[in-house]
């Protein structure tokens, strides 16, 4: 039986990093949401004491409230009886403490009008929202069930298949939302429901959700509202969200799914909600055993960069489905081992990026896999020119998960032409025709362009493109062809056209990748630039 630690459930309660106005997610019931006898008979409202309270509560004249199932950061949860239409609903009521704020319960109506205007079976139906006697309220549909945090609390881990069907049925409920403009912000296994008994899953409490497309709203910019485990880089920033935070945070989702474990590591909400911008987590690297489209997959939908996500819901399901059918023929990725940092990103977003940068570039990483080693170098082919210098590797994988193999780049420029980096292995010789090409983007410390690239340790049947650009590129069209290199050579320089200009190098490897044990993985011994 798994139980998780205290401190793990708390962060998922936990429901801001900062807001200053104290945030508005609340939470659904750690329990199966119970149905109701109805009738005149019928109890009375109870709190979680089981004690009832002082006189009986019927919220806007036809609600009335029978037992409070659920409590959270702002709100409270109850099952009630609608008096008018004799049946059982679900009824989230503002806590005491925030009915003197007039803007906190009319950004609660608000938002709960938001949410009603949704229709899809993987949505949690808001039936009726409003504001009674100074007391804000929404009105749900109630669901008998448990929620995708009891399962996990139960199970601590699920197969590739389970986790797959629920990932894709919040998927569609999220594409449904997004594209009525509305943004979740709280995707997390509690607002996950997984009933059961041939019951959809369904996606609730949009509590905290925003209309997008600049649409006014009462949340400023820079006003963090979701849960810490599960923010995006963006929302823990206070930056403006689109629908790819929520699949972000659906991808955190998965991870824990997959793994048991959330997959940022903290010893306060602030540590847990940084580690997402300086840390590239795995999901391979904290199970055994998962195949490699899946790892694959979650690493690229969880990219610290909205762009170098999948576009939108639709997209990512398609990428999960290609992902699940590849599991069934792909080896795993190997046995559970330390998550490797990846110092290279979003140094746009923190000052500190370009420090730990430099320092993935200079020290050589430790790493689980043993690095590719070539025999003894051979010195370089005369050449008059000096070496110029890198300021900085990193993977450039566009159509990927965007690290590959990050933990291995600072090999790349080492100095030490025995130690390689390496891609990933894949099931053919041309990326398991899921891309055209893996390689590493450096960036140029000095101003003087590269008139040559030196290159070491390409096996046979490797080719590499040498690609030049003035601005960091995001996909492998914003560089421009500077030259080739064939493997099979110990060094091989090859002379550029037209990069005197260039601030960024990219070595792109394109197919077909030489065989490695079975598998195909690009590797390269070190990268030199050369004036």
């Amino acid at each position: 039986m798994y139980s998780p630690s205290r401190d793990s459930e708390d962060r998922e309660r936990q429901p801001t990093l900062i807001d200053p106005a104290r945030a508005l997610t609340s939470q659904l019931p750690a329990r199966p949401l119970d149905g109701t006898a109805e009738g005149p008979g019928a109890p009375g409202p109870r709190g979680h004491d089981g004690a009832p309270p002082a006189q009986e509560t019927v919220v806007a004249g036809r609600y009335r409230l029978l037992e409070q199932i659920g409590s959270g950061a702002t709100a409270q949860v109850w099952t009630a009886m609608d008096e008018q239409l004799r049946r059982s609903v679900a009824v989230k009521l503002l806590h005491p403490d925030w009915r003197g704020h007039t803007e906190v319960a009319e950004r609660f109506r608000r938002e709960g009008l938001l949410t009603a205007r949704l229709r899809h079976p993987g949505i949690v139906g808001v039936l009726d929202a409003g504001i009674d006697d100074g007391t804000a309220f929404h009105v749900m549909e109630l669901v008998e069930g448990g929620t995708l945090r009891d399962l996990l609390n139960e199970r601590g881990r699920l197969s590739v298949e389970e986790t797959g069907g629920i990932v894709l049925a919040v998927l569609g409920a999220l594409g449904h939302a997004h594209g009525q403009g509305l943004v979740h912000r709280d995707v997390k296994p509690s607002n996950v429901l997984v009933p059961g008994g041939g019951r959809s899953v369904q996606l609730t409490d949009f509590g905290v959700a925003k209309e997008g497309k600049g649409a006014p709203g009462l949340t400023a910019t820079g006003v963090v509202l979701g849960t810490v485990a599960y923010l995006s880089p963006e929302q823990a920033l206070g930056q403006p969200l689109d629908g790819r935070s929520d699949l972000f945070s659906l991808a955190c989702v998965m991870f824990e799914c997959l793994t048991g474990e959330q997959p940022f590591r903290g010893d306060s909400p602030l540590q847990v909600a940084t580690a997402r911008l300086t840390e590239r987590v795995r999901v391979a690297d904290r199970a055994a055993a998962i195949p490699e489209s899946i790892d694959r997959f979650v690493a690229r939908a969880m990219a610290p960069r909205p762009e170098d996500r999948y576009a939108d819901a639709s997209e990512m399901a398609a990428g999960l489905r290609a992902a699940l059918d590849g599991a069934a023929t792909r080896e795993p990725v190997g046995e559970a081992g330390p998550s490797s940092p990846d110092r290279t990103i979003l140094g746009v977003v923190l000052a500190m990026a370009l420090v730990l940068i430099v320092v993935l570039a200079i020290v050589r990483p430790s790493t689980p896999d043993v690095p590719v080693t070539v025999d003894d170098a051979a010195p370089p082919p005369d050449s008059s020119g000096e070496l110029l210098p890198i300021a900085a590797a990193e993977p450039f994988d566009p159509q990927g998960d965007g690290g590959d193999h990050a933990s291995e780049i600072g090999l790349l420029i080492d100095g030490d032409p025995a130690t390689a980096w390496r891609s990933e292995g894949y099931n053919s010789a041309t990326f398991g025709n899921l891309k055209d090409g893996v390689g590493a983007l450096l960036e140029l410390a000095g101003e003087e362009g590269p008139a040559a690239v030196r290159l070491s340790g390409l096996p046979a049947g490797q080719r590499v493109e040498l690609r030049v650009s003035v601005t960091r590129p995001a996909v492998i069209t914003d560089t421009t062809l500077a030259g080739t290199a064939e493997g099979g050579e110990e060094v091989v320089e090859v002379a550029l056209d037209d990069a005197a200009r260039a601030r960024w190098l990219t070595v792109w490897v394109v197919a077909p990748l030489p065989a490695d044990g079975g598998r195909f993985r690009a590797s390269i011994g070190e990268v030199q630039l050369v004036s």
